[in-house]
Order: structure tokens, then sequence, then C-alpha cells
């Protein structure tokens, strides 16, 4: 089995920075303290494939043309990772009357709600 080098902090990183076009305002979407962390994850992006993902522009940052590729499936991913949890919740959510929440309290996770609570 292929074991994937892409984390999902840099997919996160790619599609914040492509709805934001600056670091700043990016590490601002996802909760993280400083640009410089967003930076990073960008960076781990870039040298896993040799090649930016973004170039600086006067308008902010722009995806290349591999960094739009990137995007796309970024999305997508990201999309499915946060289905499995919610399918995985509901399914826990049937089975033992816990909430998302109280399910939620018991993982470590970070400090962002991206994910909603199921409401049922």
């Amino acid at each position: 089995m292929r074991i994937p080098r892409i984390t999902i902090d840099m997919l996160v990183a790619v599609v914040a920075v492509a709805r934001k076009a600056t670091l700043e305002e990016a590490a601002k979407e996802i909760g993280l303290l400083t640009p410089s962390a967003v930076y990073k994850r960008l960076q781990a992006a870039n040298s896993l494939f040799g090649a930016p993902l973004f170039s600086n522009t006067e308008n902010g940052m722009v995806l290349t043309e591999a960094g739009k590729m990137f995007h796309t499936d970024a999305l997508r991913t990201l999309e499915q990772a946060l289905l499995t949890e919610d399918r995985v919740a509901a399914l826990l959510y049937l089975e033992t009357g816990l909430s998302l929440a109280k399910i939620m309290t018991c993982r470590r996770i970070n400090h962002l709600d991206i994910m909603p609570d199921l409401a049922f």
C-alpha cells in the first residue's frame, strides 16, 4: 500500500490561501496563530512536488497550474474526510446515543470548529 505524503494540514493550507489570497487571512481562517505556520505548510507542499503551488502577485497569492490541480483535489479530499467523520459520528450516535460533541471531546481535535454538530 502506498502511503500519501500529502497531509491534511497541507490540503487545508492550500485551500485557505486560495480562498483568501494572503497568508495572514488564511491563518485567521484556519485558526493558526501566525502566517508563518501557513507558509511552512505551503513550503512542505511545494517541496513535495518540487514546484510552487502559488505565485505572488500584487493582488495576493494566486494558484499556479500545478496549484490549481492540487486545489481541485484538495477540496474533494477534504470534503471526503469531513463526510467520513460525519458518517462515523452518525453511526456512533445511532449505536450509543452519544452526540457528536461528546464523541469529539473523547478525541484529540484541533481548536477549530470546522465540523458542524450533527442535528438529530
